[in-house]
């Protein structure tokens, strides 16, 4: 009697029952063919969807959903050409994704999901490369600036977004709202106002002002905070010719 095979349900004579049956080439050959054929992803424009199980279980351990594309010009829309999914018995889920997006770039994102608990608990890492063969990364950040609790922390971490320098000028600025920045003046009349690269929140920020030179002397500047700029004003020697140095950092 005739039998098929357990995966790709393949047609099989039986040797010692079947010899006086009519050999069919499409039931034996070419129908076997065809399940082989479309059993295989192919290189371009397939797609494969399933989920493994582990051993023994009836656990889903992973999903499966991949498509291949060659892709010969930018896409009118974002395509994901790759995606895998893991996901343990605590409802904890790991997926990497790959995409290609409609304005040149290519990316690849990593997600985690944890509804242990009962809520679902985001994070994702995305590095890729846009039109311009540059190199970019993008994780969660933090952005809510400091109060009595930290709001920087292991999912969200507070990094540096925006910096400058152009001779001794120079600024940074931090995704949480934190900003230093700093430069240097001339020595020039009393009540000389600068202004800040960026604006400060209030005037509970530290500010720093000090005589550029190397030699010690008792002649310090005094100074005015404002939110948007500072007044110096001179001590009593220096009209030699020195010029300061200052510093700013807060929210």
């Amino acid at each position: 009697m005739s039998s098929t095979t357990p995966n790709l349900n393949l047609f099989k004579y039986n040797p010692l029952t079947d010899g006086k049956q009519v050999f069919s080439i499409d039931t034996a050959l070419n129908n076997n063919w065809d399940k082989i054929d479309n059993s295989i992803v192919k290189k371009s424009g397939d797609t494969m969807t399933g989920n493994l199980i582990l051993q023994g279980t009836s656990l889903r351990v992973m999903d499966i959903k991949n498509t291949s594309a060659d892709i010969k010009e930018t896409p009118t829309a974002d395509i994901n050409v790759g995606a895998y999914r893991i996901r343990d018995a605590n409802n904890i889920c790991g997926q990497m994704y790959t995409t290609i997006l409609n304005n040149g770039s290519v990316q690849t994102s990593l997600f985690v999901r944890n509804n242990k608990n009962g809520t679902a608990v985001n994070s994702s890492i995305v590095v890729g490369v846009d039109a311009n063969d540059d190199t970019y990364c993008s994780f969660p950040l933090c952005t809510t600036q400091a109060t009595t609790t930290s709001t920087a922390r292991r999912d969200k971490i507070a990094v540096i977004i925006e910096n400058y320098k152009s001779g001794a000028s120079w600024y940074r600025v931090w995704s949480d709202g934190w900003k230093e920045q700093g430069g240097t003046l001339g020595a020039v009349a009393g009540g000389t106002i600068t202004t800040y690269p960026f604006s400060f929140v209030d005037t509970n920020y530290c500010l720093q002002v000090t005589l550029l030179g190397t030699a010690v002397r008792n002649d310090a500047p005094s100074y005015i905070k404002g939110i948007t700029d500072f007044t110096v004003y001179h001590g009593a020697g220096l009209n030699n010719g020195l010029g300061f140095c200052w510093y700013a950092c807060g929210y």
